[in-house]
């Protein structure tokens, strides 16, 4: 029998047991005390087994309110188990961390950011379950980051803290030559780290501002590997299109200086390769709008619990009751025969 399920239906009954106790020591002291008619040589006389023995009436009479108090708090073991499934997703976060995500069109009204610092802070919050997001600690999630070329950046795991640091210090591409948007190469490292695991759910979410001009693989072969693997791809444009404001650093001055350049988000390529997986295409034009649409992602790929409580248990009052009872009888017993005062 498996003792360690054992449990108490009410436990508040279990906090008279040191009561028990002190009944003890009284009722012990009373039965040290007998009467006699001529105490004269009492305290030369050797103390019969009887007296000796007396103790054992205020035990049996303790012994016995003890078991009734623990049966009175209902012990009982579960016949079985509670039983949880989950249904765990796998999430591959791909952002794109080329030069144009210095944009800062997506600042918020108090500090400067970049679109990267934006995301970052986003997906951080996505992962951790900050800012109103409920968080994904019964999933794994994985980090790959893409310019011209994707690598990535953190496999698919439950280590949550340590993948928020890794997205945290993400940084945009400083080489010119390693700059550029490689979308179907991201998307391509993305299922294949995501075909690794057997989770029932896989899902991809790519944040990009830009469109497809770099990597060998296309999107589009991309988003056909992805349905063939039952992946979803859900895709948001990061930014505005046109121009946007971003800082730069003067070679002559060595100052930094706000000025314009062009952008483009390709929303139609985006859209196509999330509807023929089964995804959305979603664009943000601020924080609050990137922080709703990532929001509306989070609902929609819940991790399923499946909960199942069974009722069935062994309950122990009624042995309890007999051997209280039992107790009891032989208190009463032995103070009414072998014990019994003499007056």
């Amino acid at each position: 029998m498996d003792w360690s399920r054992l449990e108490f239906a009410d436990p508040m009954w279990l906090w008279l047991l040191p009561l028990v106790g002190v009944l003890f020591l009284l009722m012990q002291k009373n039965n040290e005390r007998v009467v006699v008619s001529d105490v004269r040589g009492w305290g030369d006389a050797p103390r019969s087994l009887r007296i000796r023995l007396m103790w054992l009436v205020s035990l049996c009479m303790n012994v016995g309110i003890a078991s009734w108090i623990v049966a009175a708090a209902s012990p009982r073991i579960g016949n079985r188990q509670t039983e949880i499934k989950r249904d765990g997703i796998a999430i591959m976060m791909v952002v794109d961390t080329s030069s144009s995500m210095q944009a800062l069109d997506l600042s918020g009204d108090i500090q400067e950011e970049t679109r990267l610092d934006v995301v970052k802070k986003t997906v951080v919050n996505f992962v951790q379950g900050n800012a109103g997001f409920s968080g994904r600690s019964n999933d794994m999630l994985g980090l790959v980051r893409f310019a011209g070329y994707a690598d990535t950046s953190c496999p698919l795991t439950f280590d949550h803290p340590n993948l928020s640091t890794i997205a945290y210090n993400m940084e945009i591409v400083r080489n010119p030559e390693e700059d550029g948007t490689a979308i179907g190469e991201a998307l391509t490292l993305a299922v294949s780290r995501l075909t690794e695991t057997s989770a029932e759910s896989k899902v991809i979410v790519l944040l990009t501002d830009g469109s497809n001009n770099a990597g060998e693989e296309t999107p589009e072969i991309a988003a056909s590997l992805a349905q063939s693997q039952d992946i979803t791809i859900y895709a948001i444009g990061v930014g505005t299109n046109g121009m946007a404001p971003v800082r730069i650093s003067n070679p002559r001055t060595g100052r930094s200086q706000i000025q314009t350049m062009p952008v483009r988000i390709d929303d139609e390529l985006l859209e196509n390769i999330s509807t023929q997986t089964g995804g959305r295409y979603f664009r943000a034009t601020n924080q609050e709008g990137l922080k709703q649409i990532v929001a509306t992602i989070d609902a929609l790929e819940k991790t399923t619990l499946e909960d199942k409580r069974y009722r069935e248990y062994t309950e122990y009052y009624p042995m309890l009751l007999l051997f209280g009872l039992l107790f009891m009888s032989l208190s009463i017993v032995f103070r009414n025969t072998v014990f019994r005062r003499v007056i």
